[in-house]
C-alpha cells in the first residue's frame, strides 16, 4: 500500500498535533511554515520554509508535492488550503466558502443576505478614519 502524503500549512506549536496524529496513522507529512525553525520542522517528514501568504510559491510547491490531502489547524490559512485543494482536485471546501468563513465582513454579508441575525459593524481602512469615528461619538475614553 502506498503511503498517503499530507500537506500541512503551518508548523507552529499549535499544528504539531496534526503531524503527531498523521505519524500515528502512517501518513507522510510535508510541512510549510514562515519560520525556518518552526516546532514542526523536526516532526514533519519534509519541511519547507517560505511565506505562507505567497500564493504563487505555495501553489507551485503543492503541485510539485502532489499531496493526497491538505489541511491546517489553528491558523488563518483556510483560503490557502482551499486554493490548493481546488487546484489539485482534492477534497475540501470551495475557495468562496473559505473566504466567507475567514473574513468577518464577508461572513456577516452572507448572513445578512440569508436573513440571519447578526451584529452591525463597520470596516475602517485606516487609523485616521477610525479615530474620526470615535471622536464623532463625543464620549470621553480617558
Amino acid at each position: 500500500m502506498t503511503r498517503k502524503k499530507l500537506l500541512i500549512l503551518g508548523g507552529g506549536i499549535e499544528q504539531v498535533i496534526l503531524y503527531d496524529v498523521a505519524k500515528k496513522l502512517n501518513v507522510y507529512t510535508i510541512g510549510i511554515d514562515d519560520n525556518p525553525n518552526a516546532p514542526a520542522k523536526n516532526v514533519a517528514n519534509e519541511f519547507y520554509s517560505f511565506k505562507l501568504k505567497d500564493e504563487a510559491l505555495m501553489l507551485q510547491k503543492a503541485m510539485e508535492i502532489k499531496p493526497d490531502g491538505v489541511m491546517t489547524h489553528a491558523a488563518e490559512l483556510s483560503v490557502e488550503v482551499a486554493k490548493i485543494a481546488n487546484l489539485l482536485s482534492l477534497p475540501g471546501i470551495s475557495v468562496d466558502s473559505a473566504i466567507n468563513s475567514t473574513f468577518k465582513e464577508k461572513r456577516l454579508d452572507v448572513f445578512r443576505r440569508a436573513n440571519v441575525s447578526c451584529p452591525k459593524f463597520k470596516i475602517y481602512n485606516s487609523k485616521d478614519s477610525f479615530e474620526t469615528f470615535i471622536k464623532s461619538l463625543e464620549i470621553d475614553l480617558y
